[in-house]
């Protein structure tokens, strides 16, 4: 189970940034590189404040010692 969990950990580490750009590249070709920018910086801000009460919520689970 952890070398699947760890798999899936690296795809996303490695694809996600290369599809990040992708994206922003074909914004860019639409609107420019600032306005491209400035969007998905945005978008990135209204996720992680839609994101943190969930973490704050299961702050005692990722903090708490693995059993044995």
């Amino acid at each position: 189970m952890r070398g699947r969990v760890i798999s899936i950990n690296t795809a996303i580490s490695v694809g996600g940034p290369a599809l990040g750009a992708l994206m922003l590249g074909w914004l860019a070709e639409l609107v420019g590189l600032r306005p491209a920018l400035a969007m998905t910086s945005v978008l990135a801000f209204v996720v992680m404040l839609s994101i943190l009460p969930a973490l704050r919520r299961r702050r005692h689970e990722m903090e708490a010692e693995p059993p044995g």
